[in-house]
């Protein structure tokens, strides 16, 4: 990882000037020069990569919102060039990457990026479900689905638990899309979509998603999706990673 590693260079070759210009200096001197020279850098060098990658993800937003799929698509790509300069940039990306693919039928391709979204983007991890639900692979798919149910952010979503009763209602039968829903409701006694298909399952009916509009869609594991409203939502948020806006810079508006 380039970008902490120049970090802490510099800010040991500080350190060592420092200790090297003043010899009766104590030792713990030179340590927090290392640790705030180090610090500062990084913060530096993230600022710098902001300025680069911000216009790239930008014009990637556009093309995608534009149905130029492909730009899009290669834009995000040469976007990783800067992923090296930061521990959290690779992950952010691979979801927004991941979630395109996904959402533009490229699963095979789509597979790879979504295994290394990092739990925080949900949609992005949900999606990779999907992709087991699709194969019907229910124990990989309840795997991916339960991590993200019990993220302490994830779980206040009642998308995810309407789409993890979905995929169960499908594989196991109403009695697991049942015990799912009862789970959201539990948690999230006011959010009405769920109680409202609780119930529909409760009764035999088929539940309904109408409601998430795009976001539900995403996901392509009911009704035909409306790209032009999934992929504005896909990826779990705008064209700037998340990674990259809490380490140093602010997101243009």
């Amino acid at each position: 990882m380039r970008g902490p590693i120049v970090s802490l260079l510099a800010g040991a070759a500080v350190a060592g000037l420092y200790l090297v210009s003043f010899r009766q200096a104590p030792w713990w001197g030179g340590l927090i020069f290392l640790v705030v020279v180090s610090i500062g850098a990084f913060f530096w060098l993230s600022k710098r990569i902001l300025g680069r990658l911000e216009p790239m993800l930008a014009e990637a937003g556009k093309h995608l919102q534009a149905q130029r799929m492909d730009q899009g698509i290669a834009t995000l790509k040469g976007a990783f060039r800067w992923a090296p300069w930061h521990p959290m940039i690779g992950a952010q990306l691979h979801a927004q990457l991941g979630s395109v693919l996904y959402v533009t039928d490229k699963i095979g391709e789509a597979e790879p990026h979504l295994r290394k979204a990092p739990r925080s983007v949900w949609t992005a991890r949900a999606m990779l479900a999907c992709i087991y639900f699709r194969r019907k692979d229910a124990g990989a798919m309840r795997k991916e689905l339960e991590a993200l149910c019990k993220d302490k952010k994830a779980s206040k979503e009642s998308l995810l638990w309407t789409l993890y009763a979905f995929c169960e209602k499908e594989l196991a039968g109403k009695d697991a899309a049942v015990a799912v829903l009862e789970r959201g409701h539990a948690l999230m006694r006011s959010d009405e979509k769920l109680e409202n298909n609780l119930e529909r399952v409760k009764q035999g009916k088929d539940m309904k998603t109408q409601g998430y509009g795009g976001q539900w869609f995403q996901f392509k594991v009911g009704e035909p999706p409306r790209a032009q409203q999934v992929v504005q939502r896909a990826g779990g948020g705008g064209p700037m990673p998340p990674a990259l806006r809490r380490s140093g810079g602010k997101r243009k508006r």
